[in-house]
């Protein structure tokens, strides 16, 4: 089979775009059950995507929407981090498997171009179905955990943690729930201005805060605080007297609830108590008092020894033990450990010890690329303000530098993260097409 005949091929195959577009809606879904479905699903995106970029029938006039290719933008700019990982590892190479699995990030890049290909598709409106696809998991999930939260097991059988205080519904032995919510709570904020039934769903944005709370997940449930802080900030003008007027009800259902919560019985109360403790720990500012102390100045240690270039991708877990990194922490403090783990529980401290200062700083030029588009429409082209702002909350409590973390490298974190970056897209992209 010579080359032209392989083009033509490819040139004459036809599946319904609609079809890779539910595909895509699906992910939130099928992630709660299994992340290898999940997975499966975006690789078979990536190829409907490479086969569209090698047919390129769908880049007549794709820009039209975005004449100063944001998307893009950030497609490159995650490109070019990832290309540096995969580089990276090379030259400090390990082993086979970590080596394929920094290659395998470039999926991520590609999977941000979807909304440049079904943006086309007509005749469909995507907030309507963006709608459906997101309520009917969240929805279920927050009444799954609350189940599980209150009676010790969900409808799956799974038991309530009881020991860590934490409920993860779905998920199973995999303590996400409130992580989960936390990505859905910023995509229903996405859709308001794009639903008609505006009670229901701040109704179910309320819900969604509560089962967050009720999860143990205590990172997404303070984030999420910090973001209402933000809006403060940000939504100052919107914030007007009759606005408060109308929405008081809502913000006294929350408080009665919360309060009912607190006080329910005495595991509830233990619930509490685990906020609180969190709360005092931010207060106090000290960190010693944490076993992510130990984590970080591990990982600060093994970046100053390796300031360029890093260790590597996936190479804390290794490098941690390693004699020659020792560090200068007293010993005899009844915490001390010597943080290991295979991750430093911080991104930046992540990067930084892996990917040494240049990855650090392809990193930041991410987030500095995310602050540019957001800022340049809300300030400056007075143009989707509010789903702009949204969006930049999303971007400053996600990669917030101060909060302890998983892997930033996390299948789960980075393929909700992507999906929240693209529905953000197919939402301001439908709504020009629309205008």
């Amino acid at each position: 089979m010579n080359f032209t005949t392989f083009k033509k091929i490819i040139s004459n195959i036809f599946i319904p775009e609609k079809i890779f577009l539910y595909l895509y809606l699906l992910i939130p879904t099928i992630i709660m059950f299994s992340k290898f479905f999940a997975e499966t699903f975006i690789l078979i995106l990536i190829v409907f995507i490479l086969l569209n970029l090698y047919k390129k029938k769908q880049f007549n006039n794709i820009f039209i929407w975005d004449p100063k290719f944001n998307l893009l933008k950030i497609a490159n700019a995650f490109l070019i981090f990832f290309i540096f990982i995969f580089i990276n590892k090379i030259i400090n190479f390990s082993n086979i498997y970590d080596l394929l699995k920094s290659f395998t990030l470039l999926r991520f890049s590609i999977l941000l171009l979807l909304p440049l290909i079904l943006i086309k598709i007509k005749n469909v409106k995507f907030h309507n179905n963006l709608f459906y696809f997101i309520i009917i998991p969240t929805l279920a999930l927050n009444i799954d955990l609350i189940y599980q939260f209150y009676s010790g097991k969900n409808i799956l059988g799974y038991n309530y943690d009881s020991g860590y205080k934490r409920a993860s519904s779905f998920f199973g032995d995999e303590k996400i729930a409130g992580s989960y919510l936390y990505f859905n709570f910023f995509i229903l904020l996405l859709l308001f201005n794009f639903y008609k039934y505006k009670k229901f769903l701040i109704s179910l944005i309320l819900l969604t805060y509560y089962t967050m709370y009720l999860s143990g997940d205590r990172q997404p449930f303070l984030l999420v605080n910090l973001s209402l802080i933000i809006f403060l900030f940000i939504f100052f003008k919107e914030i007007k007297l009759n606005f408060i007027k109308n929405k008081i009800k809502y913000l006294f259902i929350i408080l009665l609830i919360l309060i009912l919560s607190f006080n329910y019985n005495f595991k509830k109360i233990i619930m509490t108590e685990k906020y609180v403790v969190t709360l005092n720990q931010i207060k106090e500012f000290d960190l010693k008092k944490t076993h992510y102390y130990y984590h970080f100045n591990k990982a600060f240690i093994i970046f100053k020894n390796n300031i360029i270039f890093g260790t590597g991708y996936k190479t804390f877990r290794v490098e941690c033990s390693s004699v020659k990194y020792k560090d200068t922490l007293d010993k005899s403090s009844p915490g001390y450990f010597n943080g290991c783990a295979t991750h430093p529980h911080n991104y930046y401290l992540e990067i930084m010890s892996e990917n040494g200062i240049i990855g650090l700083l392809l990193f930041i030029f991410i987030i500095f690329t995310f602050y540019k588009i957001f800022i340049n429409k809300i300030y400056y082209q007075k143009k989707e303000i509010f789903i702009n702002k949204i969006m930049l909350t999303f971007i400053s409590t996600f990669f917030f530098p101060f909060k302890p973390t998983g892997s930033f490298y996390t299948n789960f974190s980075l393929i909700m993260l992507f999906f929240v970056i693209t529905v953000f897209f197919f939402l301001t992209s439908t709504n020009k097409k629309k205008n």
